[in-house]
């Protein structure tokens, strides 16, 4: 069933969407759609390789390019950083989940700034490790041109943007490190659920047992992938239970 947290106001609301490793309940409302959606979830996501744990899959707060409906293709900013309402929304999305009782163990965020940064303000006391396969995806293609919102900036770039409170927690170690490179062909591949599934399953202190592993990513790849199209395209700081 959805979960709906508050955003301390905003007009967005929290999203997550908790997935317990090896079961996903279908909703006795939706349960024709839910069971389908439950089938091709299950390939997507379980696929029998983790231990029982929790994912929290979370869309990043606002960005600058999502303030305006022009602010996307060519018209929009590289790696855009969140706007200071985005800001907000993480942060409120963050004390929300922890009102809830919420606790998460480990924190993903993808290579992209305004996940990274959703991320670091979400979870406050988290170290924040950037995993690869998880960036946005657009119907434009992998074009920097056509989708400046799907390309990173260079790492240096984002720490100065990030500044060194929260740069300091944050690890690129799991794709090259600080000074690695934010291509496609340096983290392995183009955005890949299934690919960044496998990844997960093979690093176990990223997936403790009976432990949530928060994952911030982006709008169109969560839609596309790990929801399989079952919810409609999630926005700034929504997700589903």
């Amino acid at each position: 069933m959805p979960l709906r947290t508050s955003t301390g106001g905003s007009r967005g609301s929290v999203v997550c969407l908790v997935l317990v490793l090896g079961v996903v309940a279908a909703s006795a409302l939706l349960a024709r759609r839910h069971a389908a959606c439950r089938i091709a979830m299950a390939g997507l996501v379980l696929d029998g390789a983790y231990p029982t744990a929790n994912l929290l899959l979370m869309r990043h707060a606002e960005s600058v390019n999502n303030r305006c409906w022009y602010c996307k293709l060519f018209l929009g900013m590289r790696d855009p950083p969140l706007s200071p309402r985005g800001e907000a929304q993480a942060r409120a999305a963050g004390d929300d989940l922890r009102a809830r009782g919420v606790r998460v163990d480990v924190v993903l965020s993808s290579h992209l700034l305004r996940a990274i940064q959703t991320a670091a303000l979400a979870f406050p006391d988290a170290t924040v490790h950037v995993a690869p396969r998880i960036g946005e995806v657009t119907f434009t293609g992998r074009s920097c041109y056509w989708g400046p919102g799907i390309c990173a900036t260079p790492r240096a770039d984002q720490r100065s943007y990030l500044g060194p409170e929260i740069s300091s927690r944050v690890d690129w170690s799991y794709v090259g490190g600080d000074d690695g490179e934010n291509s496609d062909e340096a983290l392995g591949g183009k955005p890949d659920w299934g690919a960044f599934a496998t990844w997960l399953a093979g690093h176990e202190e990223l997936t403790p047992t009976n432990g949530t592993v928060a994952i911030v990513s982006h709008g169109t790849f969560l839609e596309k992938q790990p929801l399989a199209s079952c919810f409609g395209h999630p926005r700034n700081t929504q997700g589903y239970v």
